[in-house]
């Protein structure tokens, strides 16, 4: 599913979905200054956890409909992790002495969200019986 009209439809779905869950969560589990950002980290760990395991069953389970990937990996995983918002709150740890946190936050989103991929994407394809082919096409990946 090239840019069509089909796609946006399925990313802007997705991202709305996924956006107004992070806010939920953020609302639900605020961060009071100087604090660990738990919630960030944990959209951050849970998108890159639902990202591998909707990649790894678009790639094992063809034919899995075209309008899957933009709206679940493209739509709701973008709209549910959030760079932005862990550029900014570590750039407020920052300035507020808090370097050590800062960094444990960009380390700790960087190592547990490659593991949630990582886990996603082999665990489905071990419940799948690891069908398919082991790459990943990066028009996939979008």
């Amino acid at each position: 599913m090239a840019s069509s009209p089909r796609a946006w439809i399925a990313v802007g779905i997705g991202g709305a979905l996924g956006t107004l869950a992070r806010y939920e969560v953020a609302l639900a589990w605020p961060t009071d200054a100087g604090a660990f950002p738990w919630s960030t980290f944990a959209v951050n760990v849970v998108g890159s956890l639902l990202v591998g395991m909707v990649l790894a069953w678009v790639v094992t389970s063809p034919p899995v409909p075209d309008w899957v990937r933009p709206l679940v990996a493209v739509g709701l995983c973008g709209g549910l992790t959030t760079f932005s918002t862990l550029m900014v709150t570590d750039v407020l740890l920052v300035r507020d002495g808090d370097r050590a946190l800062a960094a444990f936050d960009l380390g700790g989103n960087l190592v547990v969200g490659v593991l949630a991929v990582t886990l996603g994407y082999f665990g489905v394809r071990r419940a799948l019986g690891e069908r398919g082919s082991a790459t990943i096409d990066p028009e996939i990946a979008d």
